[in-house]
């Protein structure tokens, strides 16, 4: 990683960046994980509004898809 002739001058400057390396690369995979975080939740809040308009769209115009008909009478029975 270092030239052979920096690591002989500068034996305290190699431990300094070696242990700045473990201090700093923990913080990079925390902040990785944040960035993460704001993606996914930004995923989600426009899914919901995708599925929200589906379902609005199929209701407005009596349509059942798929899922309705193997949810619709799983909810039925549950009821009764």
């Amino acid at each position: 990683m270092f030239l052979k002739k920096f690591r002989e001058e500068h034996p305290e400057a190699i431990e300094a960046i070696l242990k700045e390396q473990e201090r700093v690369i923990p913080l990079i995979h925390a902040l990785r994980a944040f960035h993460q975080l704001d993606v996914s939740e930004a995923l989600l809040d426009t899914a919901g509004v995708i599925i929200e308009t589906y379902a609005t769209s199929k209701a407005a115009i009596s349509r059942v898809d798929f899922d309705d008909l193997i949810l619709k009478p799983v909810l039925l029975f549950r009821d009764v």
